[in-house]
């Protein structure tokens, strides 16, 4: 989902900017697809109209900077997107984690009940 956002930086900084500042995925190394934050929230607010809606602390790798899961959501359409966040300097990255459709909430189990 994120490679299709059309973004815009602040001050109206075209998309092309943005893009730039992207590390393409590549399943052969593993590297996520990672853009500044600002602009993914502001895509996929406007795209898909999916906003924040939980997040949490990611245990790391030792030596490895800290990190944020959180979740965007779009409860009528039921699409979500995970970015891992990453502060570098000044700059705090969203790197996709993953995404897909179907968002709902999970159904509880009455207790006494196995998984």
């Amino acid at each position: 989902m994120i490679a299709a956002i059309p973004l815009r930086a602040s001050g109206g900084v075209m998309i092309e900017v943005l893009l730039s500042s992207l590390i393409a995925y590549s399943p052969a190394q593993n590297t996520p697809m990672c853009g500044v934050l600002q602009g993914l929230e502001e895509g996929l607010e406007a795209q898909y109209g999916e906003t924040p809606l939980i997040e949490w602390d990611v245990t790391t790798a030792e030596g490895a900077p800290p990190a944020i899961l959180r979740l965007y959501v779009n409860p009528k359409t039921g699409t979500v997107t995970a970015l891992t966040l990453i502060e570098r300097g000044p700059v705090t990255l969203g790197c996709l984690s993953g995404d897909g459709k179907g968002f709902r909430a999970a159904p509880r189990k009455e207790k006494g009940q196995g998984t």
